[in-house]
């Protein structure tokens, strides 16, 4: 058995994802929690039918709140029995006896210290401490475990808080513990922890990869309030705010992760990009150059900083780092599109060629690749069917793009065809691009050689 909340880790292992561009901070997979298999309301039945005065699911927590509502303080636990390694062999009988076990023993320990506890669902004890000190509630849950483990030979896992608490209600008390077991799940079986900035920035990862990026946010402000030197929970508020497009705010968070440490990486990258987004070019270009001497090898930064180089018309010095990007990571297709325009811009069309070419490998219904590839196929002269396949492709994945019309109207035209070129040219020109000098010179072609 483990010695709880001892020689363990302050956090579960993170690892840096992209969440639509940003960099992110994120819990390593989440840990699997594994069913107790044997029907498990017949279990919970049985449970509830050894302590006939025990309450359940929302009948627990409303009789809960009603005994609390007069108390000022008091700490909150749930318990799990943790699944071992051999569960499919346990028999029915074996799980009834691990959870009545684990009811005799809240049942004993809120008897000596006041208290009252409940079945939270069929596998999750709730219990409330009306002692104030959260040094209670741990010693309760020490011993909760040592006696369970001796009695049974295997584990049960425990998170716990306390009330008062910021400005959570009573009612979000026993969901705070539950997310402090979540916390412990990243620990392993045998773990009690308590709920505090960790465990709200692995909630806060939760919801987020769930689509609730508000809430996400909420849960990241949240733990910054218990711990406001958390450079996670910074980064990862700043991220929330701009992927809602709440510019202003996510600056402001990622600043705040930086006045901390000046040397994060992800924070200095996300604030370039921030930066980028607002085109104040200048000023993300400093951040994406500090990001990528703190880290050479981080592929995020090298990328931003040739593409940003690509925005501001400095073609030679994209070059490098995107290079460097592609080196970095071959298998993501982004690098190469940006090369390929790179290259164009320096006038070395064969190399533009192979980078689109290296592009379309890797993603085949990347729009602006097939269409910079068919328009340079055109540009050569060669492949005309290829070349107007490929701007055609691209049209048919974004048609509202007028820059992939017109490129589609600049093959035409190389090859002669002025008719399908001049439709090309008005359909860019309907989407808001300028074509008006070649659609001009197309019907000045036309009108003369009809003459």
């Amino acid at each position: 058995m483990k010695t709880p909340e001892a020689n363990r880790p302050s956090q579960p292992t993170r690892h840096c994802e992209v969440a639509e561009q940003f960099l992110f901070s994120k819990t390593e997979a989440q840990p699997h929690t594994r069913a107790v298999t044997s029907r498990p309301f017949s279990i919970a039945a049985q449970v509830l039918a050894a302590f006939p005065q025990i309450l359940a699911g929302s009948d627990f927590m409303k009789h809960a709140l009603e005994q609390l509502e007069q108390e000022p303080a008091f700490g909150a636990l749930v318990v799990r029995a943790d699944v071992p390694p051999n569960a499919e062999d346990s028999t029915k009988a074996d799980q009834v006896e691990k959870q009545l076990h684990i009811a005799r023993l809240l049942d004993r320990h809120c008897n000596t210290t006041p208290g009252l506890w409940g079945l939270v669902n069929h596998n999750l004890f709730g219990c409330f401490c009306l002692a104030p000190r959260h040094t209670v509630c741990r010693d309760m849950a020490h011993a909760l475990q040592r006696d369970f483990h001796q009695h049974t030979g295997t584990s049960v896992s425990i998170g716990y808080t306390t009330y008062p608490l910021l400005d959570y209600n009573k009612l979000q008390v026993l969901e705070n513990a539950h997310k402090a077991l979540r916390h412990a799940a990243f620990f392993g079986p045998g773990t009690c922890t308590r709920f505090d900035a960790v465990s709200l920035n692995i909630s806060g990862d939760e919801k987020y990869q769930t689509g609730d990026i508000e809430g996400a946010a909420q849960e990241f402000a949240m733990g910054l309030r218990l711990d406001p030197s958390d450079v996670n929970l910074y980064n990862s508020l700043g991220v929330c705010f701009g992927v809602l497009k709440q510019y202003d705010k996510a600056w402001r968070a990622f600043d705040a992760a930086l006045q901390v440490n000046p040397h994060e990486v992800m924070a200095l990258y996300n604030a370039g990009l921030i930066r980028s987004l607002e085109e104040r070019h200048d000023e993300a270009l400093d951040y994406f150059l500090k990001a990528a001497k703190q880290d050479k090898d981080c592929y995020e930064p090298v990328l931003q900083t040739g593409k940003l180089y690509l925005t501001m018309q400095n073609p030679q010095k994209a070059r490098p780092h995107l290079e460097k990007a592609a080196r970095l990571n071959p298998t993501d297709g982004r690098p190469f599109v940006h090369l390929g325009r790179c290259y164009h811009e320096m006038q070395l069309q064969d190399l533009a060629i192979g980078a689109f070419e290296k592009a379309i490998r890797q993603n085949p219904f990347d729009a602006e690749a097939l269409s910079f590839l068919g328009l340079l196929y055109g540009e050569k002269g060669e492949n005309a069917e290829i070349a107007t396949l490929f701007c055609q492709k691209s049209i048919d994945i974004e048609p509202e793009n007028g820059c992939y019309h017109s490129r589609l109207g600049k093959v035409h035209l190389k090859y002669d065809r002025l008719q399908q070129a001049l439709s090309a040219f008005e359909n860019a020109s309907v989407r808001g691009w300028d074509a008006t000098a070649d659609i001009e010179k197309i019907r000045n072609r036309l009108t003369v050689k009809a003459s």
